[in-house]
This record gives structure tokens, C-alpha cells and sequence, in this order.
């Protein structure tokens, strides 16, 4: 009778893990175009393919969106966007599991106008190793809608994941949720 209970229990909270969103179509293909990106070369979101994930309280009506990650990819990296009260963590996870894993995360902010100073660490062998500032940039767009919500935009190259090309396959974290960026192959 035990290992019924335990069984079910097993399959509730298998039930519990949300599968992994699949956001390979959020391609961006306007790096080149200068009418799909601002005069600082980061993406026009409004304009792109851009795919993610509603973070914050539940009580919050899906269709407000008041708060959410959303991703873009290219040949060069992946472009991120916070639209939050808070900076979530995000760990990006390439396919090999001998490759590091990048995290990006926050030192808290001085004023209620900023996510805070966004970071991306390597995490290897329980160490966090900053990512070089040639595969890291970011910029705090601040202040945006209510008082203490911010937006900021990030771009990790995919050299910063390991490799010297966009992998085959990469996983982003954000809370429990799951994305893949699984482009196909050339």
C-alpha cells in the first residue's frame, strides 16, 4: 500500500513540471535591418518573433502580461527582455553536459527606477566566473509603466554557452518554467 501512495504521489508531481516550451521560432531576423532595430543596435520587440514566459503572481489576468520574459535568438546569441517588478533568475544551459551553465542575475537595485545591475556568470564546479563583456551586454531601460517596474534587455552570445556557433540545442530556465531553443539543422 505504501508504494501505491508513493507511486502516486511520483505522477502528481511529475504532473506539477511544466514541459519545456519550444521557442525556436522566435527567430530574429533584423539584426541586419537597420528599420527592425534602434539606433543602439538592440532589437524593435514589437516587431520581432519574440516568445517567453508570464512571470510574477498568479493573481495577475493573463492577458495584462504585467510582468514576463520574452526571448529572441540569432546566429550571434540570445536576446532577452524583462518586463518585471523584480529580476528573475534566468539559467541558459547548453546541450553538453560538460559545457557550463550561464547564470544571469541581479545585485540589488539602489532606487525602485531599475531592475538592478544585471550580471552573467559561468557556473562551474560551484563557482560563479563572470562572462567576458565582448559576450555579455545589457542595458536598463528603467522606469516603464507603474511605480517599480522596470524593463531590461540582455544579449549572450552563444560563445559565452561554449561554442564557437549557435548550438544545437539550448535550454533557458526562468523560475520553473522551461524553454528550448532546438533550431533545425542547416
Amino acid at each position: 500500500m505504501k508504494s501505491i501512495g508513493i507511486l502516486a504521489l511520483g505522477i502528481v508531481l511529475a504532473g506539477c513540471t511544466p514541459s519545456p516550451t519550444n521557442i525556436s521560432s522566435a527567430r530574429w531576423t533584423g539584426r541586419d535591418n537597420p528599420t527592425a532595430r534602434d539606433s543602439e543596435g538592440w532589437p524593435l520587440w514589437h516587431q520581432a518573433p519574440q516568445q517567453g514566459v508570464r512571470i510574477g503572481r498568479r493573481s495577475i489576468p493573463e492577458m495584462d502580461r504585467l510582468e514576463h520574459v520574452a526571448f529572441l535568438w540569432d546566429d550571434t546569441g540570445v536576446y532577452g527582455k524583462v518586463f518585471a517588478f523584480e529580476f528573475p533568475q534566468i539559467d541558459l544551459m547548453p546541450p553538453s553536459p560538460n559545457q557550463t551553465v550561464v547564470v544571469m542575475a541581479t545585485a540589488p537595485a539602489q532606487t525602485r527606477r531599475t531592475l538592478g545591475t544585471v550580471n552573467a556568470f559561468h557556473l562551474a564546479d560551484g563557482k560563479h566566473v563572470p562572462v567576458p563583456p565582448e559576450n555579455f551586454r545589457c542595458i536598463d531601460r528603467g522606469w516603464v509603466m507603474k511605480p517599480g517596474q522596470c524593463q531590461t534587455e540582455f544579449w549572450l552570445s552563444w560563445q559565452a554557452l561554449g561554442g564557437d556557433a549557435l548550438p544545437k540545442k539550448t535550454t533557458i530556465r526562468v523560475g520553473r518554467r522551461l524553454l528550448v531553443i532546438d533550431p533545425p539543422t542547416r
